[in-house]
């Protein structure tokens, strides 16, 4: 069976071996939560998994990277200061070209 490599992720104190668990997980979470579901607040998503929402921020951002599969993330202003996010459905196009 092929097993898919999820790529590093990045920050100033990131070790690959004690953080690229935890967050492979939080991605596939956060991406698997926001699939078909519409707009959603950062509180939202990280009230439903239990995440921190500075972490659930973060892996929005990542889902948007050429090396997490370059999705779309929509997002409009909620008011005082906050935003909603939609996570568009993957492209045929784009899926092809990666």
């Amino acid at each position: 069976m092929n097993e898919v490599k999820t790529p590093d992720f990045d920050g100033d104190d990131y070790v690959s071996k004690r953080d690229k668990p935890r967050l492979t997980l939080q991605i596939h979470q956060v991406r698997m939560y926001m699939e078909n579901a519409g707009w959603l607040s950062v509180k939202d998503i990280a009230a439903e998994l239990n995440f921190p929402e500075p972490s659930v921020s973060a892996q929005i951002r990542n889902l948007r990277k050429k090396r997490f599969g370059s999705r779309t993330v929509e997002r409009r202003y909620q008011g005082n200061g906050l935003y909603e996010f939609k996570l568009m459905p993957k492209d045929d196009a784009d899926e092809e070209a990666n």
